[in-house]
């Protein structure tokens, strides 16, 4: 094992790290152009899912602003840091002081992300879903039906097989985007790693219907004034149920992960810990940028 410090060699735990920031932000070389004109392309999208008019399209661009600077003020200042941190661990760090708890806590730390989001995007929804009409509801959720249908296409109905290989070729293609390249041992050693992957796909769309059933039972009902506070509270209750529901396999899944990273990192060449080097450099500058505009 080679026992010298970062300028050619760096601690794994931070690779997880940035792989979930880059699915956090995507990798996507337009990515700065898409994140700077959500304001238009989210209510575009809600309107591709229900025709709003005009006052209802008034408040979902204002609400859209509102979410969007929450995001731009209170997110993004935290991906800096964490990008910024995870720089600096690495730079400092020797690849023999690997600890596979380190690895863990930094796939657990990312998971806040997603949380943050989802919470605040649910309470967003709470605001505006009973501002809908009786037709408007019917089209939602028509448009969510054919949602389901979609995700059942593209991770139920495939065979055991083709959703292990779907596993392999992301598992790859991520390692790709921040190594630059792999070599033939790394290759086989990620396709031999992606079956031990357990799929939540059953979970999440026992999640999603539930979530339908429940939100339009509301929508629908004449007998609840304050809808936003019963949806507020069902998002917060359903948000709990399929935290613990998730919580066995994604614990599986994270540490199964986790040895794929520090089994990966032993075997890094020096041009591809420069490569991660240099991802980390750009997506930090890149949203430096995104967080100082106004």
């Amino acid at each position: 094992m080679m026992n010298v410090n970062l300028s050619s060699n760096f601690k794994t735990p931070m690779i997880r790290g940035v792989l979930v920031v880059f699915l956090l932000i995507t990798a996507s070389c337009s990515f700065k152009t898409v994140y700077n004109n959500l304001d238009y392309l989210i209510p575009a999208y809600i309107d591709h899912m229900v025709d709003i008019d005009n006052d209802l399209s008034d408040l979902v661009d204002l609400r859209t602003v509102t979410f969007l600077k929450w995001h731009r003020d209170d997110q993004l200042p935290k991906y800096l840091n964490w990008l910024k941190h995870i720089k600096a661990q690495l730079l400092s760090s020797r690849i023999d002081d690997i600890r596979y708890e380190q690895v863990l806590y930094f796939i657990n730390n990312s998971s806040q992300f997603w949380s943050d989001i989802r919470d605040k995007f649910s309470a967003e929804l709470a605001r505006l879903l009973p501002l809908l009409n009786e037709e408007q509801v019917d089209e939602l959720f028509e448009s969510l039906s054919e949602s389901n249908e979609e995700f059942i296409s593209k991770n139920i109905s495939p065979s055991k097989k083709e959703i292990e290989q779907l596993y392999e070729e992301r598992l790859l293609d991520n390692f790709e985007e921040w190594l630059g390249y792999l070599t033939d041992e790394q290759v086989k050693s990620l396709k031999d790693s992606s079956s031990g992957f357990q799929s939540l796909s059953h979970l999440r769309l026992k999640a999603r219907l539930e979530w339908q059933r429940e939100t339009r039972e509301i929508l629908v009902s004449e007998n609840i004034i304050n809808k936003t506070g019963k949806l507020e509270s069902l998002f917060h209750r359903l948000s709990e149920k399929h935290d613990k529901q998730y919580a066995k396999i994604n614990t599986a899944n994270k540490e199964r992960l986790s040895d794929v990273i520090l089994e990966l990192i032993m075997t890094l060449q020096k041009d591809q810990q420069q490569h991660v080097l240099g991802k980390l450099d750009y997506y930090i500058k890149m949203i430096e940028d995104l967080k100082n505009q106004e």
